[in-house]
């Protein structure tokens, strides 16, 4: 029988996003409710060698939060059904722990033949639902990523140890879109979203308060402190090359490491014009611009010659809720040399300028501005997001 433990929140999350491949039926899951692979709506499968992060599950047990990293072989399942009862019902056989069990979601611990396996499953009131199993082996040797071959990427303004040998592991990824979960404050699932370069460190310590070297260190720089508690940190830094830093750290009681992201982007703030030369070799440029919902905000955009197309995007969570904005936006020199764009998103976040071009029209000169203008009405439901939850 299966022990059970009730929690009061369950958050789990995945530190990348990774392109899943396709299994065969020999690559079945020890944990397989419907006995069939072809069963299911869909099934896809992630090898823990393909992971360059843990899964990080985080939940409050008895007023405490909890948090822990995982890494193992992951697959991914949509099963036709209409509740999670059926999963409970079978994994009831095994001798394992139910850790959490309510209408929308399930998260259990089971004793495999080789180790140990971690079930977690969601329901949102349609007719199947997501079931995600994970194998929980050792995690894989993380020197030879393929952006840190030669451990020669430059290290981010945010870096606390000041030498890349100090951290347990370092890695880099290029500009491109990012979306990094973790846990806030209130142990919570958020997001810090964007576009540019991204670092990830785990960092040794084994202070009594594991964050407060990294909290004097980014304030030091200069940077704002957005969140603080024990077990996570984040704070924000714009240079004076107009630089947007963000940082997330988190730290999971008695480990010996905390993760670190270190993100960066080129801001526009209000009122400030941009000019951007994009190389020879270059096929796109982004940046970011932020409203505080209070001013309305204007980008101007003026080509010296070409064309670009404009891929704009905000994400913004309200409680359990989550707003997207995107647009397609082609910009001709020919037709006009300036543009402006002032049906913008107005409320609070970050709105991402994806800029793209072709080698025969690439522009020799790009202008961004952000103009401010008019105070704005205030937006109730923005105000008060937490009804909605």
């Amino acid at each position: 029988m299966v022990q059970r433990k009730i929690l009061c929140m369950l958050v789990v999350c995945v530190t990348l996003l990774l392109q899943p491949i396709l299994v065969q039926a020999d690559d079945a899951p020890y944990i397989n409710p419907l006995g069939d692979l072809e069963d299911y709506w869909s099934v896809s499968f992630i090898p823990v060698s393909d992971l360059y992060d843990p899964w990080i599950f985080g939940y409050v047990t008895d007023d405490e939060y909890q948090y822990e990293e995982l890494w193992g072989n992951i697959w991914h399942l949509e099963v036709p059904g209409d509740s999670l009862a059926e999963l409970l019902d079978y994994l009831e056989a095994f001798s394992g722990t139910i850790f959490s069990y309510t209408e929308e979601e399930l998260l259990a611990q089971i004793p495999g033949p080789q180790g140990d396996w971690w079930v977690q499953a969601a329901y949102w009131g349609e007719d199947y639902y997501e079931l995600t199993v994970i194998e929980e082996v050792e995690p894989p040797d993380l020197a030879g990523t393929p952006e840190d071959d030669d451990d020669t990427f430059a290290l981010p303004l945010i870096n606390p140890l000041n030498d890349l040998d100090a951290y347990y592991s370092a890695d880099y990824w290029p500009p491109d879109l990012f979306e990094i979960p973790y846990n806030n404050s209130l142990g919570e699932q958020a997001y810090l979203r964007g576009q540019g370069e991204t670092w990830v460190f785990y960092a040794p310590t084994d202070d009594a308060d594991p964050l407060q070297g990294l909290e004097e260190h980014v304030l030091e720089l200069g940077a704002a402190m957005t969140e603080r508690s024990p077990q996570m940190l984040s704070a924000t830094l714009i240079d004076s090359f107009g630089n947007l830093w963000q940082a997330v750290a988190q730290y999971g009681p008695g480990d010996d490491h905390y993760m670190l992201y270190v993100t960066k982007e080129q801001v526009v703030g209000a009122g400030q014009t941009l000019t951007i030369h994009p190389q020879p070799d270059q096929e796109w440029v982004s940046v970011v611009t932020f409203s505080d919902g209070l001013n309305h905000k204007s980008l101007i955009i003026e080509l010296s010659n070409g064309t670009i197309e404009i891929q704009p995007s905000l994400t913004s969570d309200y409680g359990a809720y989550t707003r997207s904005w995107d647009e397609w936006i082609p910009v001709y020199h020919e037709r006009t040399p300036i543009y402006v764009l002032d049906y913008i998103p107005q409320e609070p976040g970050k709105t991402i300028w994806w800029m793209r071009f072709q080698e025969e029209s690439r522009p020799e000169e790009i202008r961004v501005t952000l103009k401010e203008s008019v105070p704005l009405p205030p937006c109730p439901w923005v105000a008060n997001w937490a009804s909605f939850e």
